[in-house]
């Protein structure tokens, strides 16, 4: 049986009311919550640790850069091995570069992932320096 609070996280999730008829689906609770379970957006700019942050429930998943006058540089990217597989570094990477094309900069992708998340996003290739 699904509590009120659990119904009425369905219900802002998905956009419409949940009606609990019984037990029509193989999967627990727990299962159904880590599935529809939003992830937060919100990348923050630790600039004390020259890095893009996302945190998810406490697991921080990082973009390690250089900055230099006009131009940052990827190095590294880093994704909590619990949350892999989960679209976190595209997430993280996609609010980093939009960052820092609000910033006016151009980017270095000495980071793989970044090289690579830019060349299937072509709408962020005019960052690259």
């Amino acid at each position: 049986m699904l509590g009120r609070f659990l119904r009425q996280r369905f219900t802002q999730i998905l956009g419409f009311h949940v009606v609990e008829i019984g037990a029509a689906h193989r999967h627990s609770v727990d299962d159904i919550i880590e599935e529809v379970t939003p992830l937060s957006d919100d990348v923050y700019q630790n600039t004390d640790d020259n890095r893009f942050e996302l945190d998810i429930n406490g697991a921080v998943a990082a973009a390690y850069y250089e900055l230099a006058p006009g131009v940052i540089t990827f190095t590294h990217t880093e994704v909590p091995a619990e949350l892999n597989g989960r679209g976190i570094g595209s997430k993280l990477i996609k609010g980093a570069l939009d960052a820092v094309r609000a910033q006016g900069l151009k980017v270095v992708a000495k980071c793989p992932f970044v090289g690579a998340y830019i060349g299937k996003h072509a709408e962020y290739a005019d960052l690259l320096a």
